[in-house]
């Protein structure tokens, strides 16, 4: 469980939703009020949804893991999380009258370890002209989604850097950024924190002058963010290589497996561009405006779509997210292991490749060469697809919550090998590249 240093303004409870509008007279509800708990009964900081066939509510609990809401009578679902590395727990909850309803303490299991870093490269505060909460609020649902690290990259603004930055957690990384917005595209300037003269008055010649102040900072990633998202795009490819960072996966569209979306499509342009030679690492981010996504209600008819189900439930901080090697856990680790390609995006799985012991990012000699897979998640997982140059070679079946194996495979020069795994509930998750020399 993560401490704090001292004691910070951040004990409200934060609560995010849309529940069905009524009229005034016809309210009738109740106050719903618990606490989460680690197996040791320590206070978990987490996050808390309630939900049913007509309505859903967000809120994360408050720094002593306490929650507490006012529902509608009616019969919910309580879901509680903390990132992949927790159990995900649900809770029957009845609101049969106005009474207050406390509900016994719910403990939350552990149950993976990682020495791997999880972070939200793109976020929002209310210093954006579309962003709507404060810098401790974004701070508290990384930290009840189970994130280790964060940036804010508020659009050409970069007032809530300091609030973000100065957060007490000894565990929790908080970096200074911005997401330069212009007609030609969007780029997120990470760990960057100075003066930049964001107009772009007369078309992508002036980018370049923007892109030499960011990267004269040598401690600055740039990252290209939804390259080919309609309306968002990145107006001249010819510029990509002047990039550290490909945002692959971004979260306000679906996950790089649904076919014809711009996700999927960045995917497997960064394919061509591995093929091509051309190695830029990539990430993923939420782009949450607000803690609970843009789109939090429920369909009132049949079944959801795809695109409406993650609209409605997988719109938060750190959904997805990147999951980073940082070997001694500090900021200039977290730094070093995204310009290098030691991670994978993920919205839940945990997933590892090696091959002859090199980790994504990493090349070894060609040959015949011991390939290892390993997969932890809290839902049951679904498919592994194993690529090679951009090809599915490998495709199973993997219908558990963790999964290990070993392939042999004779690897030449100029290969790359990434893994991608789907699961339940739209869950997926994608490496970076291992490379063959």
């Amino acid at each position: 469980m993560r401490w704090m240093k001292k004691l910070v303004v951040l004990m409200g409870i934060f609560i995010i939703g849309v529940l069905p509008s009524v009229k005034a007279e016809e309210v009738k509800e109740a106050t719903v009020a618990g606490t989460i708990v680690d197996e040791a009964g320590q206070a978990l900081i987490a996050q808390v949804v309630f939900y049913n066939d007509a309505s859903l509510m967000r809120l994360n609990t408050d720094l002593l893991g306490r929650y507490s809401t006012k529902l509608p009578l009616g019969d919910y679902t309580m879901e509680v999380s903390k990132g992949s590395e927790y159990e995900i727990k649900d809770v029957t909850v009845s609101v049969e009258d106005r009474r207050a309803k406390y509900i016994e303490p719910v403990v939350l299991k552990q149950l993976y370890e990682t020495d791997w870093l999880s972070g939200d490269l793109h976020q929002h505060t209310l210093s954006s002209f579309d962003g709507s909460d404060s810098p401790a609020n974004v701070l508290l649902s990384n930290l009840a989604v189970g994130l280790d690290f964060g940036f804010v990259t508020d659009h050409n603004d970069m007032r809530a850097n300091a609030e973000f930055t100065a957060q007490p957690f000894e565990d929790f990384l908080a970096f200074a950024g911005t997401e330069v917005t212009t007609d030609l595209g969007h780029f997120n300037a990470l760990n960057f924190n100075k003066y930049l003269d964001f107009d772009v008055p007369n078309g992508e010649a002036d980018l370049e002058p923007m892109f030499n102040q960011i990267q004269s900072d040598d401690a600055a990633l740039l990252q290209v963010n939804h390259p080919l998202r309609d309306n968002f795009k990145f107006e001249d490819m010819e510029m990509i290589e002047r990039f550290d960072l490909i945002e692959v996966w971004n979260g306000k569209a679906l996950p790089p497996y649904v076919e014809g979306d711009s996700n999927e499509q960045t995917k497997l342009y960064w394919f061509d561009l591995l093929n091509e030679g051309i190695f830029i690492p990539m990430t993923a981010g939420s782009d949450n405006h607000d803690i609970q996504g843009n789109r939090m209600f429920l369909t009132d008819e049949g079944e959801q779509t795809e695109a409406e189900y993650f609209f409605n439930r997988r719109m938060y901080s750190g959904s997805p997210r990147t999951v980073v090697y940082a070997e001694d856990k500090g900021q200039e680790d977290v730094l070093e292991g995204l310009e290098e390609g030691h991670s994978f995006v993920t919205n839940n799985p945990l997933i590892y490749l090696s091959v002859e012991g090199a980790m994504v990012g990493e090349t070894v000699e060609a040959g015949e060469l011991t390939v290892e897979v390993d997969m932890q998640s809290n839902r049951e997982l679904e498919e592994m697809r194993l690529y090679l140059n951009g090809e599915v070679v490998e495709r199973q079946a993997v219908e558990v919550l963790e999964f290990q194996q070993v392939f042999l495979m004779d690897l030449e020069a100029g290969d790359w090998v990434v893994l991608e795994v789907l699961g339940a509930s739209g869950d997926y998750a994608l490496t970076n590249p291992v490379f063959i020399k």
